[in-house]
């Protein structure tokens, strides 16, 4: 396996120990993977670490991996700690491989179907329950749906951005029937709209989370519902039919830049040139420090209601939100853009913009409320 490492605007003397903890991370999370599947001999890992010129505390750590017979995969990191940022890049590029490995092995096509037949179980049980009771839980959540649904769409464009989930499942719809369900079992009528919403993040996190664990674990979730995998990997790499298909729901970071609103067309396209930057700057976050600031400075929510659904403390979500605050000022700055006032949070430009489009779910709960089962 060749590695070469380059450097940019390192101290030279730090080189030496730099590379040696980087060498390190690679044989312990990616060679033996990648010399199972792979000849040792075909496999070329690229890194460059710069510091930033603009920012004298911004590390950057971008990784590319080159396997056979032409795949290439791209790992990035920034960090104000150049360990974490060797970490996470090293963490982002083994997430890549493991989800290569398990579309040259067609799980992916198995795992959709066993999956979303859970999830059609699910759906069912609303539609079990006494009409009285369903009707009145989907009354007071329909109101709540199209925000929830922004949120979920949200959540999922920057969960696959981060090769953490799928690009095709689950999808908004199988995660907002999965939030509902758990949400009912819980559901007190007195509860104000507020406190519904709250009752639905909460388990919209929770669901992600099992998501996310079960991609990760791809090999582990086969043995437990009793599929079986292919025995090898095609000799020959990725199937070719996979350079054409698209999943039936791709979400891009693009579609989650709101309108923009006015009459000046210059304003406009330096409102969505930052906006697009902003956007994609959150999926270098970690993921405790994006949804803190999506939740208290996109969606509005009270800090103390956002550190209970993240179980945190007050305390460390703000620590969270100074830190992604900084990070995303060290990123607008190296790029040239202009800084907010210091006085207030960079995506707070954004807090009241979400992407405006009709509920796509809300049809469903009609039919829900009916006591139909969706197809």
């Amino acid at each position: 396996m060749e590695i070469r490492i380059r450097f940019k605007n390192i101290d030279p003397v730090s080189h030496s120990s730099v590379e040696q903890r980087l060498r390190a991370l690679f044989d312990e999370r990616l060679r033996p993977t990648l010399e199972k599947h792979f000849p040792p001999a075909s496999l070329r890992l690229f890194a460059i670490v710069e510091k930033s010129r603009h920012h004298q505390h911004l590390y950057r750590v971008a990784l590319r991996l080159h396997l056979p017979p032409r795949k290439i995969l791209v790992a990035r990191e920034d960090d104000f700690d150049l360990e974490v940022a060797q970490r996470g890049a090293v963490a982002e590029l083994e997430r890549q491989i493991r989800r290569h490995l398990s579309r040259m092995r067609h799980e992916d096509a198995w795992k959709r179907k066993a999956r979303r037949a859970e999830l059609q179980r699910l759906k069912g049980e609303l539609t079990t329950s006494p009409p009285p009771a369903r009707r009145n839980f989907l009354e007071a959540v329909r109101p709540q749906v199209p925000r929830l649904e922004n949120v979920v769409r949200r959540e999922l464009t920057y969960l696959r951005a981060t090769a953490d989930l799928a690009p095709d499942y689950p999808t908004v719809s199988d995660v907002i029937d999965e939030t509902l369900v758990r949400a009912r079992r819980e559901w007190d009528p007195s509860a104000e709209a507020d406190r519904l919403f709250r009752l639905l993040l909460k388990h919209m996190i929770d669901v992600l989370a099992e998501e996310v664990v079960r991609y990760r674990n791809s090999e582990e979730a086969a043995s437990l519902e009793g599929v079986a995998a292919a025995d090898a990997l095609a000799e020959t790499g990725e199937d070719w039919r996979l350079e054409y298909w698209q999943p039936d729901e791709v979400l891009r970071i693009e579609d989650l830049i709101p309108a923009q609103q006015g009459t000046d067309p210059e304003q406009a396209l330096e409102n969505e040139e930052l906006h697009r930057f902003l956007l994609h700057a959150l999926r270098r976050l970690p993921l405790r420090w994006r949804r803190a600031v999506t939740l208290v400075q996109m969606e509005s929510l009270p800090a103390e209601d956002v550190a209970e659904l993240l179980a945190t403390d007050p305390k460390t979500l703000r620590q969270w939100l100074d830190h992604a605050d900084a990070f995303l000022r060290a990123l607008l700055e190296e790029a040239g853009l202009e800084l907010p006032s210091e006085r207030r949070p960079v995506m707070a430009s954004l807090s009241a913009e979400a992407p405006s489009r009709e509920s796509e779910y809300l049809p469903a709960l009609e039919e829900m409320a009916e006591g139909e089962e969706p197809a």
